[in-house]
């Protein structure tokens, strides 16, 4: 009710007559009212399409679509080794599905979406296929999800970078406040931030996606909105319909996704010679032995041994010791020995007291073990074998006699 109609009835006058066609004019504005604001969003989801070069395929949805060429992708040979590849180790490359978001923010909640995401898979000829899709509005978001979740199919293998910890929880959290299925659930995912981590944890100054790009491939980008900028050019998009910024975000995640696919033959290299690639080699032969190849991990510490620490060389001695080659873990047990090595001197008063036999040698290494309950224990079980009583005084050194 209008303010001059309550103004009449306060004053008991009846209120203005309104014939038919007024009362219809006036419902006619008010649904134009209604409907203006969605027609101006699908026109402008129709420029962003245009400006963008995708389509729309839903109110609020935008898809881009990319085809790369395997001179830009690099050589995917299957079967990716186990002793980093985990979840993708022996797998087709065909069933690789690279994948890859931009968010409203990083703290999650309901009011953080997923507003970009791209996937892309390798092709027969070594090229790659990437879709994105873009949510132009808040209410876009479901129909962006329902799309994703009918285009990835139980075969796939999900490959990340940091999407263990970040991407996938979020997108499960988005998919279940949607009330959409999540499509990702249970897949086998192949995180690369973990490999990458795992050999140059110690070497680089970061492990970020950039700079594996820089140190491992020797690609820099140009022209790059980072990634924190992401949420703020989306935002511009909402209010005030700016879209230089956010080409550039799609720009941003389409190479993350290239990026993806090109670490994959790089960290094939780096695991099969970590010191040519400036990895710790220690490091991947200790992923190499936890995949279960010794001999492989035994060969990478002997081609490295000039450039080992003392934990490497001991890794080192305990699988030759492991595989029998005792000669080789014993010189290396010397060697450390001599520089102090406490661990390596009590391998050397095993070795003499329990394969050689020589108590005399195990005595010897054994005193000079730190002080601790252990040292005496040894101590004292080796005084029995000599023929002495157990030492009275815990600093008492002196080599028994026969």
């Amino acid at each position: 009710m209008e303010l001059r109609e309550r103004l009449q009835r306060l004053r008991g006058q009846a209120p203005v007559a309104r014939n038919s066609d007024d009362l219809a004019l006036r419902i006619e504005r008010l649904r134009l009212r209604r409907r203006r604001p969605q027609e101006a969003a699908e026109r402008d989801d129709r420029l962003l399409a245009r400006a963008l070069g995708g389509q729309v395929t839903a109110p609020g949805v935008v898809l881009l679509r990319h085809r790369l060429r395997s001179g830009d992708v690099g050589q995917c040979r299957a079967p990716l080794s186990p002793s980093w590849a985990g979840a993708a180790a022996g797998v087709d490359p065909g069933r690789l599905l690279f994948i890859d978001t931009e968010t409203t923010g990083l703290a999650g909640g309901s009011g953080t979406l997923v507003f970009l995401l791209g996937l892309a898979r390798l092709m027969a000829d070594g090229g790659l296929e990437l879709c994105q899709y873009l949510v132009t509005r808040f209410s876009g978001e479901r129909s962006m999800l329902q799309q994703v979740a009918g285009r990835i199919g139980p075969e796939r293998v999900l490959v990340s970078y940091n999407g263990k910890g970040f991407d996938l929880p979020f997108l499960s959290a988005r998919f279940r406040l949607n009330r959409v299925a999540d499509p990702l659930s249970g897949l086998p995912h192949l995180d690369l931030l973990h490999p990458v981590r795992r050999a140059f944890g110690s070497a680089w100054p970061d492990c970020r996606l950039q700079t594996a790009e820089q140190r491992l491939l020797g690609f820099r980008r140009r022209d790059d909105l980072p990634g924190a900028e992401a949420p703020g050019a989306w935002l511009d998009w909402l209010r005030r319909g700016e879209t230089a910024r956010l080409a550039r975000t799609c720009a941003h995640n389409r190479d993350d996704i290239v990026a993806l696919a090109r670490l994959l033959p790089g960290l094939e290299r780096v695991y099969r010679d970590p010191l040519a690639n400036g990895a710790d080699p220690a490091a991947v032969a200790a992923a190499v032995e936890r995949a279960g190849e010794r001999e492989r991990a035994v060969e990478l510490l002997q081609r490295s041994r000039d450039h080992l620490g003392q934990d490497a060389l001991r890794q080192l001695a305990r699988l030759l010791r492991r595989q029998g080659r005792l000669r080789q873990a014993v010189a290396i047990w010397q060697r450390l020995a001599a520089q102090g090595d406490a661990g390596a001197g009590e391998e050397l008063a095993k070795y003499h007291e329990h394969v050689t036999g020589d108590l005399r040698a195990a005595w010897e290494q054994t005193r000079r073990l730190p002080p601790g309950p252990d040292r005496e224990r040894r101590q004292n079980r080796l005084g029995r074998k000599l023929g002495r009583r157990p030492a009275d005084d815990a600093g008492d050194t002196t080599l028994p006699l026969l």
